[in-house]
């Protein structure tokens, strides 16, 4: 039976044991308030109730942790470790790397990765270059093209991974003061196996495939192959990218 704004009388919502605050009503839409009640980044049940009669409950969570993590691709000690970030704007704008052009700068983002428990260190520049800040610190890298493939964060930029075995990864976006916490996964185990024999393809043409994908596929471990690319891309035509080699090559090496 369909509901009308005129029976908002006639429907209940209840979030655990607390009613909800309803602000609209219609045949496929209930907007209400959750309750004071719920704990933050917890979870509840949520039941309609219609003319005394209540739904099954359907479990909702709420808090911070609107974002995931999966790994949809093969992991290698000692080669790239890719994982994607979703969120509920993946559609319109999805996760974005290169942040910027220094590939261990993360001005309003966080990584964190631990194995049994024990976080692991983080990555520091070898030779830290000067960085030109200006305007929203926030601000996501503009790219001439929509990458092939959105979403993806190159982990072994940031921590290294020379041996096989299960870990665990955060992501954490912060506000614009770079202080408070916008969204935050849970911690999520992904594995990395053995070292394989590494094939470096030809270099993409595309400046946006260069710095989404082909270049940090290849750093974070300072080995002799990629400084020769990095080199090399000290040439590319666009501006992004030989900066982004040129903060490569001063973080890695």
């Amino acid at each position: 039976m369909a509901i009308y704004p005129t029976q908002l009388c006639d429907v209940q919502v209840t979030i655990g044991d607390a009613p909800a605050g309803l602000l609209w009503v219609q045949a496929d839409q209930i907007n209400f308030q959750v309750p004071k009640e719920v704990p933050f980044e917890a979870g509840a049940d949520l039941r309609i109730i219609h003319a005394g009669v209540a739904s099954d409950p359907v479990p909702l969570r709420f808090g911070l942790e609107r974002m995931t993590i999966t790994q949809d691709e093969p992991a290698h000690a000692g080669g790239p470790v890719w994982v994607r970030v979703h969120t509920s704007a993946d559609l319109e704008r999805p996760i974005q790397f290169p942040f910027n052009t220094d590939p261990l700068w993360l001005p309003c983002q966080d990584i964190e990765v631990r194995r049994n428990g024990v976080e692991l260190p983080r990555q520091t520049a070898k030779n830290p270059l000067g960085r030109v800040i200006g305007g929203n610190i926030c601000g996501t890298m503009g790219l001439a093209d929509k990458p092939s493939k959105p979403g993806r964060l190159p982990l072994q930029l940031f921590y290294r991974f020379d041996q096989p075995g299960t870990y665990e990864v955060r992501f954490t976006r912060l506000q614009g003061d770079a202080k408070t916490i916008r969204d935050r996964t849970e911690w999520t185990t992904i594995e990395v196996g053995p070292p394989v024999a590494r094939r470096i393809p030809p270099a993409p043409k595309s400046a946006t495939e260069m710095l989404s994908d082909y270049l940090p596929s290849l750093m974070g471990y300072g080995d002799a192959a990629t400084l020769l690319i990095l080199r090399q891309a000290l040439s590319f035509p666009d501006e992004s990218v030989r900066q982004f080699a040129r903060y490569g090559i001063a973080d890695y090496y």
